[in-house]
């Protein structure tokens, strides 16, 4: 199994290049040849010459980027990552790549490590009635993962499905939600028990100043999917409780956990 002949990775970046450098050093520090593609529509971009860079148009927004960065992609899979995320030990891309080869699986993902706990966000998204419902119910499990409706915005999926189902352009923030609710029954989504990434969070007040300009973003997903309300499981329960020493070495127990 190859991962870097058959996957790339790809990036929106915004507003955050000293997270964008921790993620591309620690990918190419456990993935050498790994291809990846950054888009970035921050206001003073700053390209690089170490990976394939794209300079967008100013803040056009999470769903446009990742969709065009799609359009980039040229193997059968593609691992999309957040810009303030960073590779560990146990960021094992191999583990999500043999869910797909083996199985009928679209997208499989992992767990963060934030805020020195195990966070997933994982679950089914069920409509009634105006309301939407996140829980975290399972619908059985496929070699080896649980499937669900939704998962972290740290997966890989097969190129060409995400070619077929894209984000919704007109989205530029609120499109996690979105994307995976607009998609859900036709793509099969599943969560790997043993991958695991850091997600560092750094939140400017200049990012923040675009990261939660949300209103219009939020009441064109309600329209669109006629929602009235959102419920969650709430997101405490996002926290998970495992056995460290069962999925983690000592040094990122040390490193990310304490």
């Amino acid at each position: 199994m190859n991962v870097e002949q058959k996957v790339t990775a790809i990036i929106k970046a915004f507003e955050r290049p000293e997270c964008l450098d921790l993620l591309i050093n620690s990918i190419k520090k456990y993935y050498p040849k790994l291809k990846i593609i950054v888009a970035d529509d921050s206001q003073n971009p700053q390209p690089r010459n170490d990976v394939e860079f794209h300079v967008l148009p100013f803040n056009i927004g999470m769903s446009k980027g990742r969709n065009f960065l799609i359009q980039q992609v040229k193997t059968p899979y593609v691992l999309v990552l957040d810009d303030d995320y960073c590779f560990i030990k146990e960021t094992k891309i191999e583990k999500l790549l043999h869910v797909l080869e083996n199985s009928d699986v679209d997208i499989v993902g992992g767990r963060w490590i934030w805020k020195n706990r195990v966070h997933s966000y994982h679950g089914k998204l069920n409509y009634k009635d105006g309301v939407l419902t996140h829980t975290k119910d399972s619908y059985g499990e496929e070699a080896g993962c649980k499937l669900y409706d939704i998962i972290h915005n740290f997966f890989l999926a097969r190129t060409d499905v995400l070619i077929k189902h894209p984000w919704d352009d007109r989205l530029k923030v609120f499109h996690h939600i979105d994307f995976f609710f607009s998609h859900k029954g036709k793509m099969k989504v599943a969560l790997h028990p043993e991958v695991f990434i850091y997600h560092k969070q750094v939140q400017k007040k200049h990012y923040q100043k675009y990261r939660f300009q949300t209103q219009d973003s939020y009441l064109l997903y309600e329209k669109k999917h006629g929602i009235k309300e959102f419920k969650s499981a709430g997101s405490k329960s996002h926290f998970e409780k495992i056995n460290y020493k069962k999925y983690f070495s000592q040094e990122t127990i040390s490193a990310y956990l304490t």
